[in-house]
């Protein structure tokens, strides 16, 4: 993933593009293991 943001970064809108897609990845990964932590408390 770092050698694709170093790479995407020559080109204009490539590098924004794939910070965006990153946070919102790691925004969803950590709604989601919030949601299967819950479920195993009991």
């Amino acid at each position: 993933m770092h050698l694709i943001l170093i790479l995407g970064s020559s080109f204009i809108g490539a590098l924004p593009f794939f910070l965006v897609l990153k946070t919102l990845a790691d925004a969803t990964m950590h709604i989601v293991e919030h949601n299967v932590l819950r479920k195993s408390v009991p």
